[in-house]
């Protein structure tokens, strides 16, 4: 049995979460295979709802336009082999380590709808070198430096600039 968050060292606190954000990561992405999945078998208007959009709306309570994302992408999923095999495996067993997650499904999403807009006079090929591209760039991306503890030399050690003064006064509470 895991401790309480409150009762964590630091190390701890940022190894769950860790821990929990690679757990959703792959959760997400077993998601979009079940929808995927679903939506080419029918299931959604064999049980009478219009689509499989209607289908995840209405019975997971979200709005339109999120269950409407989550079925595009996971229609579209399958024809992105770069960015597929850079998701999460949802299949792998839970272990001591921390799985580390090479894309996001929400990178996955942003690198598909960009994908999808691309002109159908592109060369496959060309699709192909764009989509691996972006899985290589979303893969890369670097934390940003606040991310850095504070007592660490590349920031103890920068000047800080004065801050700007405001040239305004602000509006006064009622």
């Amino acid at each position: 049995m895991e401790k309480p968050p409150e009762l964590m060292s630091d190390a701890e606190l940022a190894h769950a979460l860790d821990q929990c954000d690679a757990d959703q990561a792959r959760t997400e992405t077993r998601r979009l295979r079940l929808i995927g999945a679903m939506d080419r078998s029918g299931y959604a208007e064999r049980v009478g709802a219009r689509d499989m959009v209607q289908y995840v709306e209405f019975r997971y309570r979200l709005d339109h336009s999120r269950a409407y994302r989550d079925v595009r992408l996971s229609r579209a999923l399958p024809k992105y082999a770069a960015v597929v095999a850079a998701l999460p495996d949802p299949d792998v067993a839970e272990d001591e380590d921390v799985p580390q997650v090479f894309l996001r499904p929400a990178q996955a999403e942003a690198i598909v709808t960009a994908l999808e807009k691309v002109p159908t006079t592109v060369p496959v090929a060309d699709l192909e070198f764009a989509e691996e591209e972006l899985v290589r760039l979303a893969r890369t991306w670097h934390r940003p430096t606040c991310a850095r503890p504070p007592n660490s030399p590349a920031t103890s050690s920068t000047p800080t600039a004065p801050s700007p003064k405001r040239t305004r006064p602000l509006p006064a509470r009622p």
